[in-house]
Formats: C-alpha cells, sequence, structure tokens
C-alpha cells in the first residue's frame, strides 16, 4: 500500500499529509513541505469544490453527514480560540493607548468585528478542550 491508513470503507479511514507528500515525492513531483501541501493543493482542492475533511488523524473525502459535522467542530475549535486572541491583543493596545488605537475600527475588519459580535452572543459555542487542537 502506498500510503498508512486505514482500510477502505472503515468509518474513520483517513491518511496522514506525511503518507500523501511521500507518495508525491515518490511519482516525481516536487512536494515541498507541510505547509506547501496544505496551500497549494488540500487549499486548492478545496476552493474547487472537492469535499476533505481534516483531523489529527489526517485527510479524509467525507462519507457521512457525521464527518463534516467533526470537521466543522475542529474548524470551531480552532477560529473561536484565535478570534478570542485577536480581541484580547486588540483591547490590550486600545487599553495601552488610551483609546487612540483601536484596531477593530479598521474597515477592513468588519467581518472579524461581526464574528466577535456573534460569539459574544453566544452565537458559538466555546471548545470542550481547548488542548483537543
Amino acid at each position: 500500500m502506498c500510503c498508512t491508513c486505514s482500510p477502505v470503507g472503515e468509518e474513520h479511514a483517513s491518511v496522514l499529509a506525511d503518507d500523501l507528500l511521500n507518495n508525491l515525492r515518490e511519482r516525481g513531483l516536487d512536494a515541498k513541505g507541510a505547509r506547501w501541501f496544505r496551500t497549494a493543493i488540500i487549499a486548492a482542492l478545496r476552493d474547487n469544490g472537492v469535499l476533505l475533511t481534516s483531523s489529527s488523524s489526517g485527510y479524509k473525502l467525507p462519507v457521512s453527514a457525521a464527518d463534516l459535522v467533526s470537521f466543522a467542530r475542529q474548524a470551531e475549535n480552532v477560529c473561536v480560540p484565535m478570534l478570542n486572541r485577536v480581541e484580547a491583543a486588540c483591547n490590550a493596545v486600545k487599553l495601552l493607548t488610551r483609546g487612540e488605537v483601536d484596531v477593530l475600527t479598521q474597515p477592513e475588519l468588519g467581518l472579524v468585528r461581526d464574528l466577535l459580535v456573534t460569539i459574544a452572543r453566544g452565537g458559538a459555542a466555546q471548545p470542550e478542550d481547548p488542548g483537543e487542537v
């Protein structure tokens, strides 16, 4: 078998990025590394409509709603804490500058502001275990 992965049809069948990279290299492709793989390959596939989930166990094509829910929960467990850290940093700068620098009022950060408002209103659950991510 070219990759270390679970047998086809198994509920949690996935393949690690390192295994995919090694497979590309074995086929003579210039696979540059994990970051390149995520941005040039995985992101491009997703941007072109390929349903591809990821977790600590690797990448997989989702075969059930549960796979997609798991993927969405993982995204939530990464994104919500990250947005909370952005808000804390911006609030610290605002406090240190006595309100003169309010980064979150920048027009290009409108989506970030909206997401923070939604989180503050309870529109997104906090991760159950921050160490999971």
